[in-house]
């Protein structure tokens, strides 16, 4: 019989009470794990932009109110990783925040990596085009691969792997003979693990984290890599992005320089033999004259100057602003540029409608600057003009048979005709391997725009 009003317990009911408790533990536990697991997720997707970290925090806290109302009462002592791991990205977020040069950007990125790695040392290295590794940044590193050091791609490193399959890596035992290897193994490393670091489309670099021991890696280490590889990517696109900027700023403020500074110097010139016919005209009658048919050959030499004079304040106006755009036809304004072109050229355009003006500009100026280029530059014999536009996209290309050796880097105007294409959103080539002519490769999108009906016209020049 059990009292009135109670329970009666047995004398093993400790136990019972002990496995019950248990149970209790054993699901909290679980819980705990799936709970951090939904956390790290988030903060991952949202890593990529500097401001992820802040937009991730709304959704923890959802969570957080969903396990909460689902009937946990109380949240269990949080993994000192993910603490770790939250307080590195909370730094890495301020960081992003700053203005900072790029190296001083991804040494921090380094430190917080190095630091919830439990690795020795992190270091950031561009690829180069010449099968090298140049050191950006990195933390604790100096002493063994200093920054702005370059290295040779070597066989059993991390960072050729990573190369080699543009994917994470690890190389739990540095086994290479190179130069690098033998260094790292100098300076005591002896494990490492890399990341990729896309930027665009484009393999730039590689994110390594290494130690003087094989005991740090776990089996997620490259996964948790991730995340430091994402914020590195976006500081490196964006400080390319702002140099970039910056360099076309220069170049738009040079190439308005330049143009000011030829048409004062072509103006002055056209001044100046202004001038000359003035006094010529009043020398008609302050100098004596020999007859009337002195007279009118002094006339006919004024008249011949003038319209000199005309013809070169055309040119000028030409250059300033194409005077052949009719109608944003851009067929006659093509044919003009070969009639003048001292180079023979033959032109091709298929057109299924009329374009933007902007877009009849630039190929304007874009055949000007090639033709200028084939004909004082490579000693072209002859050049090709092919132009095809449809309701999507213009495709111009510009190929010549001189001696080549076009240089993008070192010539302002071509830099200037990348800057335009690229300011309407197309891709601008210049190929010119020496000895085997220029050819240049324009695409440039367009969008789809009401024109006229369909056109396409061969124009081969007689010379």
């Amino acid at each position: 019989m059990f009292p009135a009003g109670g329970t009666h317990l047995p004398r093993d009911g400790s136990s019972v009470a002990g496995r019950a408790g248990s149970r209790r533990l054993f699901c909290l536990v679980r819980w705990a794990v799936n709970f951090l697991r939904e956390v790290i997720r988030a903060i991952r997707r949202a890593v990529p932009w500097s401001g992820g970290l802040l937009a991730c925090l709304p959704t923890v806290r959802v969570m957080v109110t969903r396990r909460v109302a689902a009937g946990s009462t109380a949240l269990p002592p949080p993994d000192p990783l993910v603490v770790e791991e939250l307080a590195a990205f909370r730094n890495l977020a301020a960081l992003a925040a700053k203005t900072l040069p790029l190296q001083d950007s991804l040494a921090g990125i380094a430190r917080e990596m190095t630091q919830v790695l439990g690795a020795g040392h992190a270091v950031v290295a561009r690829y180069e085009a010449d099968g090298f590794i140049t050191i950006v940044s990195g933390w604790n590193h100096e002493h063994a691969v200093p920054r702005g050091s370059r290295w040779r791609l070597e066989g059993r490193t991390v960072s050729e792997a990573v190369y080699r399959t543009r994917a994470p890596g690890r190389i739990d035992c540095l086994g290479g003979t190179g130069e690098l290897s033998t260094k790292l193994r100098k300076h005591g490393v002896v494990s490492s693990a890399g990341y990729p670091l896309i930027v665009g489309r484009k393999l730039w670099g590689v994110a390594i984290a290494a130690s003087n021991t094989a005991e740090w890696f776990l089996d997620d280490t490259t996964e948790r890599m991730r995340g430091f590889a994402d914020v590195a990517v976006a500081v490196i696109a964006s400080q390319e992005t702002h140099m970039e900027l910056t360099a076309a700023r220069a170049r738009i403020v040079a190439a308005t320089d330049q143009a000011r500074y030829l048409l004062e110097r072509d103006l002055e010139g056209t001044q100046q033999r202004l001038v000359s016919i003035l006094l010529e005209i009043q020398g008609l009658t302050a100098t004596p004259l020999d007859g009337p048919s002195d007279f009118q050959g002094r006339l006919v030499n004024s008249a011949r100057d003038v319209q000199a004079v005309m013809d070169d304040l055309l040119e000028i106006a030409r250059r300033v602003y194409p005077a052949t755009l009719v109608g944003r036809r851009i067929e006659p304004a093509l044919a003009t540029l070969v009639r003048r072109s001292p180079v023979p050229v033959e032109l091709s355009v298929s057109a299924g409608r009329r374009l933007p003006e902007a877009h009849v500009l630039t190929v304007i100026f874009l055949v000007s600057a090639a033709l200028t280029h084939a004909a004082e530059h490579t000693h072209a014999t002859a050049v090709r003009v092919d132009l095809v536009s449809d309701d999507t996209s213009i495709r111009l290309s510009i190929s010549d048979d001189g001696v080549g050796g076009a240089d993008v880097a070192g010539r302002s105007e071509l830099l200037d005709l990348a800057d335009r294409v690229e300011a309407l959103g197309g891709t601008l080539r210049i190929l010119g391997p020496p000895g085997r002519g220029t050819s240049l490769i324009a695409e440039i999108p367009t969008g789809p725009t009401n024109g006229g009906a369909a056109w396409s016209r061969t124009h081969k020049d007689p010379r």
